[in-house]
């Protein structure tokens, strides 16, 4: 498999993620508002439990953004070099 393949692949299952991230923030803000309480349930799973859900699915999200921000990086090679103190800075995770 390729980098531009992997990239692509990264992409989707960012765009996926962020689909999802989406879903269970609205569902959070407006179904099932702050002090719903126990009559608010979806799917079985209340609040508290949709929240841990929308916990992870930002926590893959920020993985996702963060493998698709360094394969464009060493795809192009940015990289800052501030010469003047030695000291070098590449951007790179």
């Amino acid at each position: 498999m390729n980098r531009s393949t992997i990239i692509k692949i990264i992409d989707v299952l960012a765009f996926v993620g962020l689909l999802f991230l989406t879903s269970t923030g609205i569902l959070l803000h407006y179904i099932l508002p702050p002090g719903s309480g126990r009559w608010g349930e979806i799917w079985g799973l209340n609040r508290h439990e949709w929240g841990g859900i929308h916990f992870w699915i930002a926590t893959l999200f920020f993985v996702l953004l963060s493998a698709h921000l360094n394969a464009g990086v060493k795809k192009t090679g940015i990289s800052i070099a501030h010469r003047q103190s030695d000291v070098y800075v590449s951007i790179c995770l």
